[in-house]
């Protein structure tokens, strides 16, 4: 890197935070309490990322979140359905 040259660094910290935030919720979401609650701040910072560039993982945030919502509605129907 050359001297004196200075970078600019556009980040989106909420946008990553709530990316990692839905990836543990997808593993920890089976924890009665702490993977609703991980899942929840998951999708907050990821929406709230999408209005920062740049977007990506605030975009891949909300999209693992939509599935692990999805996921965690259709276990709670198979619960359901056999009575656990």
């Amino acid at each position: 890197m050359e001297e004196g040259k200075v970078l600019k660094q556009s980040d989106n910290t909420m946008g990553l935070v709530g990316f990692i935030a839905s990836l543990v919720s997808l593993v920890f979401g089976w924890i009665p309490f702490i993977g609703q609650l991980i899942w929840l701040v998951g999708i907050v910072l990821s929406i709230i990322g999408v209005t920062k560039k740049p977007k990506g993982f605030a975009i891949a945030g909300i999209i693992i979140s939509c599935i692990g919502i999805i996921l965690f509605g259709f276990l709670m129907l198979l619960g359901l359905a056999f009575g656990q």
